[in-house]
């Protein structure tokens, strides 16, 4: 099934011309937009091109309705983003929201840098999704000037891109126990999350997973004594939160909290655009690591439901199943044929092609669905960027599905959604 992922032009080239992002299965392509056909074509058309403007449902009017504003710096988001909730007092009408407090204008300040220098920016458009953004623009600039990367570089990337699937998980079912008042369980997450950190920053010198990846390579490989660390902590992780995740789902005072909230059907999943474990809690088996020959361990957790209880369940089971990708992935780093360069420093191997010229696109499965990067290269420099990110899908379906409900359902329908509005307004 094609879907549309991103809407853009560039008047700043005087080319009024606009171009379309889609999605066929592992392609990405970009097309000219032909006119009424393609727009009418994609539901979701009109909320990308609108994409820097007020996500949502609509304003709501009547007898008693009003708007109460939340944020844009507020307790229960941790970012600066404003949400309008239309209601006459307990339930929800209708939703718009604004991410222009967080918008920075990242894509632009990529323009006219090295992608060596842009690399930076990218992964730092949201901190949460780092290795995802990085991964996304390195493949994208790696495309369109031809470079390869080797094996071992690319089971490091897939290494780091699930460290960081693991910690987002984590964080994500900590904030839906945290809202539910569970306080065993967030106690235990919120460890579990400070560990994952620290492997992070063992294993790759950053907790967040920043200044690793590069254009053509990564910053090192890690040494036998990091890697057997590591591979302690998968093992002792997975027991620990399959423990406590088990003991969790025994809770019907938490279970009801989160069963049938924020229903997200799938029809309007894919309407909308969402990717990520949102749309494969809506029955949907797509995942891009399937298409990864490197990934041999990878089961695609689905659920049928599409509400947040589902959602969180897709997160608890790649989180389990990430592991076992790390503990794979690592296991072939500590052979002999992985280890023939050198233990530590910079492996990127650009072949000289980075000051030359082309176009690309490349995408990563991030924590909350599919980053993708159009980057456009001339002379060694970067002419223009467009990224697309899933946290703008996410808002949408969150907006969709919390109409209806009541002021307390509201953080389980966000967090499940795990969405950012630094990922959404970049």
């Amino acid at each position: 099934m094609k879907r549309l992922l991103g809407v853009f032009n560039r008047n700043e080239r005087n080319d009024d011309r606009e171009f379309l992002l889609i999605q066929d299965n592992n392609r990405f392509d970009i097309k000219e937009c032909s006119g009424a056909g393609d727009k009418k074509k994609y539901g979701n058309y009109r909320l990308i091109k609108k994409r820097n403007g007020i996500i949502g449902t609509g304003k709501s009017s009547g007898d008693g309705v009003f708007d109460f504003r939340y944020g844009p710096v507020t307790g229960g988001i941790n970012e600066c983003g404003m949400l309008h909730l239309y209601t006459y007092g307990e339930r929800i009408l209708s939703v718009e929201i604004d991410a222009s407090y967080k918008h920075r204008g990242m894509e632009k300040r990529m323009t006219g840098k090295t992608p060596e220098e842009a690399i930076g920016t990218a992964e730092k458009i949201c901190g949460n999704f780092a290795v995802s953004h990085s991964l996304a623009f390195s493949s994208s600039v790696e495309n369109a000037l031809g470079i390869k990367t080797d094996e071992t570089v690319n089971r490091l990337r897939i290494t780091a891109l699930e460290m960081e699937r693991i910690y987002n998980h984590l964080y994500v079912i900590e904030k839906l126990a945290a809202a539910a008042a569970q306080k065993v369980l967030s106690s235990h997450l919120s460890a579990m999350f400070e560990e994952a950190l620290r492997m992070n920053k063992i294993l790759f010198n950053m907790r967040y997973i920043m200044n690793y990846n590069l254009i053509g390579g990564v910053k090192s490989i890690p040494g036998l004594n990091t890697i057997n660390k590591v591979l302690d902590w998968t093992e002792k992780l997975s027991d620990s939160f399959s423990t406590i995740y088990t003991y969790s789902m025994e809770s019907g005072n938490f279970l009801d909290r989160l069963h049938l909230t924020s229903v997200l059907k799938p029809e309007t999943a894919f309407g909308i655009g969402v990717t990520g474990p949102a749309l494969r809690a809506s029955g949907a088996v797509e995942d891009l690591r399937i298409n990864n020959s490197l990934i041999t361990e990878l089961q695609v957790q689905h659920k049928e439901e599409g509400d947040s209880l589902s959602r969180m369940e897709v997160r608890a089971g790649e989180l389990l199943n990430s592991l076992d990708i790390v503990k794979n992935q690592l296991k072939y780093i500590k052979t002999s044929h992985a280890r023939k360069n050198t233990e530590s420093g910079n492996i990127p191997n650009t072949d000289g092609k980075t000051g030359k010229s082309g176009s690309g696109t490349g995408a990563s499965e991030s924590p909350s669905g599919i980053i993708v990067y159009y980057t456009e290269i001339n002379d060694g420099k970067i002419s223009y960027v467009f990224a697309s990110t899933p946290s703008l899908f996410g808002f949408k379906a969150f907006s969709e599905t919390i109409t209806g409900h009541i002021f307390t359902d509201f953080p389980f329908s966000l967090e499940s959604f795990g969405v950012h509005f630094a990922d959404l307004a970049r």
